[in-house]
């Protein structure tokens, strides 16, 4: 009789939102198709541990420390992290014996994508943004496959050891099974205009959120807005941007509705 091994897949991956919901909408995806065994390598702070628990993956905390290219009083502590950070998950990959690491950028990854080219796995990495950061690029020395979420690179290229491939930027498949009709009801939203979505995620969302909030007057004249600002322990946005919705005249503040969670 044969039977079938589950894949066993590492997550490398954590941080901020838009390097976690790429890993849930792949975890869905994933599972549907078969079995398979995804324990998770994250940081010590990120909500990817809590992301994890609701995934029912087990989770394996690291030290990771930020790669600034800039001054700061962090980096001298974050300095010392990473080769402790890769320490523990060069010790978690030789317990797991994993079949592959999947990566979605971001310095918390950069440790076990790191020490999986020392046992020899293969890695495979997202990025989910137009620009490469320096941590995919860290990443990509020894990763076997770059899978981009925008075409910045012609397929078959290489950065680094890496081999590039375009998939576009994994999403949950629940949210195809969407109505907006629905959608715009529950919000208290007009059905006859156009409507955006914007997400930035959690930690990394502040930059999105602000620059929102300053396109405000010219946007809500046109179109209506629903702006997940990514969780309060994560940022403060949410309560800030509550406070300029008020702030606006009732005809455009019907057309801004406000969320905190994390979108995909």
């Amino acid at each position: 009789m044969t039977t079938t091994k589950p894949l066993r897949l590492v997550i490398a991956a954590g941080g901020t939102g838009g390097h976690i919901s790429p890993v849930l909408a792949t975890l869905s995806v994933l599972r549907a198709r078969g079995s398979i065994e995804a324990p998770w390598i994250g940081g010590t702070w990120g909500i990817e541990r809590a992301k994890a628990a609701e995934a029912n993956v087990p989770f394996v905390a690291i030290q990771s420390g930020k790669l600034r290219r800039y001054l700061s009083w962090q980096t001298p502590r974050d300095l010392a992290r990473i080769p402790l950070g890769f320490a523990q998950a060069w010790r978690a990959l030789g317990k797991i014996q994993p079949d592959l690491v999947f990566s979605t950028g971001g310095y918390v990854a950069v440790p076990t994508a790191l020490a999986a080219a020392w046992h020899h796995l293969p890695v495979l990495t997202h990025e989910q943004t137009a620009q490469l950061g320096l941590a995919t690029r860290i990443i990509c020395r020894t990763a076997n496959v770059l899978a981009l979420s925008f075409p910045i690179v012609p397929v078959g290229t290489h950065i680094g050891n890496a081999q590039v491939i375009h998939t576009g930027n994994p999403v949950r498949p629940e949210l195809f099974g969407g109505d907006a009709a629905r959608g715009a009801t529950f919000f208290g939203l007009s059905a006859d205009l156009p409507t955006i979505y914007v997400t930035g995620g959690a930690r990394g969302a502040t930059p999105v959120n602000m620059r929102i909030e300053a396109a405000l007057s010219a946007l809500l004249p046109q179109v209506q807005i629903i702006h997940a600002t990514g969780p309060a322990e994560a940022n403060g946005d949410y309560a800030k941007l509550r406070r300029v919705r008020e702030a606006l005249p009732e005809a455009l503040r019907n057309r801004y509705a406000l969320v905190e969670t994390v979108g995909a």
